[in-house]
């Protein structure tokens, strides 16, 4: 065969490997009524009868010197919750982990904290070299496993990477050996996780992901229970939608709410429909929600409406708010802030951020930033309002290494992102996100509160 019947080949390969096939008419995103257990990004079939409004703060993660990031969490069984998270001593270091813990429902507290996978626990099952880990998603089938995606990277940075899955069948006691998900025969790359899974009537896994070599848009991987690619879709095409969020509404159709990989300033949060369990998908547009080219979530309520939680803002994510929609994600109506970044507290000035001129100021880019020891003390009062009773002997320790996660030169800064949404069987909703890349924080609200805000 000559060089060019060869490539011929490899290239028909790699097209056909990207046709999409048709799915069985039985397989189908699965009804709400039909769901068997609690499941991400569906509603729970038990609702909270708490008729009091209840929204409570604490942190998940139990260290002060460690960067955290991309937390995801399911409910167990047996009511707990596991939630799991990068961490490590900067994104892409050779020493991050997936990092996990447990929620008691009983005692209403986080446990301690515990390592999944290692780099060299993830060298060890897979095989290869290793050179770092990233996103993880956790999500609990309705036999009862729970199954781990995980990013890992062997060669060069995110573009590279690939996904990995584990799984356990007792409660998290012990995991299977991690195996790589094969989403393409050529390297294999480029796939990363975010969004919540989401199942399938013949038992499938509903994975989103998203490609960030040389285009980026997101796709949907079916997968069986073993870890088994069985299908993927593409749903959009370009170089600007990241980490999709799908939210069902039908057998057959869903909302997908992305992430804007734009320049700064011109973001807003991305939208599209999906008909026939993902095969058929209009065109991405934007939404009205301002987006800073940041991760989203979003959460389908008993009344059919859409929650979303956004970074809603033109720079940067120092504020974190929660959106409804009531018309699949056409019109928005923000409905309250979690964490909001002293935005009163800023002296007026833009582009007078200069040593010593203020305790805090608006940047040029309309930043809220502080003076390093104004910002310790809004700091400080931030950590005791968000910690929870088990992390707030961490407080002088932490604010001890403030400079190093947050200020550059004369200058502070707050940061929350990456949020993941999730309701539990009782009726409860559970928010985690970075709170300030040092701690995950764990946000948990009943259906009292939220009906206090629509």
């Amino acid at each position: 065969m000559s060089r060019a019947s060869g490539l011929i080949v490899l290239l028909a390969t790699v097209v056909a490997w990207t046709i999409v096939p048709t799915p069985d008419t039985e397989r189908g995103f699965i009804p709400i009524k039909a769901m068997e257990a609690p499941l991400q990004g569906m509603v729970a079939e038990e609702t909270s009868t708490v008729s009091v409004p209840i929204i409570e703060n604490q942190f998940i993660s139990d260290t002060t010197d460690k960067y955290v990031h991309a937390a995801s969490v399911t409910e167990l069984q047996d009511g707990r919750l596991l939630a799991v998270w990068v961490s490590g001593t900067r994104e892409g270091a050779g020493d991050v982990v997936i990092a996990g813990a447990n929620y008691n429902p009983n005692s209403q507290l986080w446990e301690d904290n515990f390592n999944l996978v290692t780099l060299a626990s993830a060298r060890a099952d897979l095989g290869r070299f290793t050179r770092k880990l990233g996103n993880p998603v956790v999500t609990t089938l309705p036999n009862g496993r729970i199954m781990l995606f995980y990013v890992s990277v062997s060669i060069g940075g995110w573009a590279g990477s690939s996904i990995n899955v584990t799984y356990s069948d007792d409660q998290g006691m012990s995991w299977s050996r991690s195996q790589k998900i094969i989403t393409s025969p050529l390297f294999n790359i480029s796939t990363l996780v975010k969004g919540n899974p989401i199942l399938f009537a013949d038992g499938s896994i509903g994975l989103p992901v998203y490609h960030e070599f040389i285009g980026k848009f997101g796709e949907l991987l079916h997968i069986d229970n073993e870890g088994r690619l069985l299908e993927k879709i593409r749903l959009n095409y370009g170089k600007h939608s990241l980490q999709p969020v799908i939210i069902p509404r039908k057998s057959d159709e869903a909302t997908v709410l992305m992430r804007h990989a734009v320049k700064k300033g011109e973001g807003r949060v991305l939208l599209t429909q999906i008909d026939n369990a993902g095969n058929v998908w209009e065109p991405v547009r934007k939404t009205d929600i301002p987006n800073p080219n940041s991760a989203v979530t979003g959460i389908r309520i008993d009344d059919g409406s859409i929650l979303a939680v956004v970074n809603d803002l033109d720079v940067y994510r120092h504020r974190l708010s929660l959106y409804r929609s009531t018309d699949e994600g056409e019109n928005w109506t923000k409905l309250h802030s979690f964490d909001a970044s002293h935005e009163a507290d800023p002296e007026p000035g833009a582009g007078e951020c200069s040593k010593g001129h203020h305790r805090s100021c608006v940047n040029p880019l309309g930043l809220p930033i502080f003076e390093p020891s104004y910002f310790a003390k809004l700091l400080e009062s931030d950590f005791l309002a968000s910690a929870g009773e088990k992390r707030v002997h961490l407080l002088d320790d932490y604010l001890t290494k403030i400079d190093k996660r947050h200020c550059k030169k004369y200058w502070c800064r707050f940061k929350y992102d990456y949020p993941y949404i999730i309701r539990s069987s009782d009726g409860n909703f559970h928010l985690l996100y970075s709170w300030n890349k040092s701690f995950i924080k764990h946000v948990s609200f009943n259906q009292a509160w939220l009906e206090t805000l629509i």
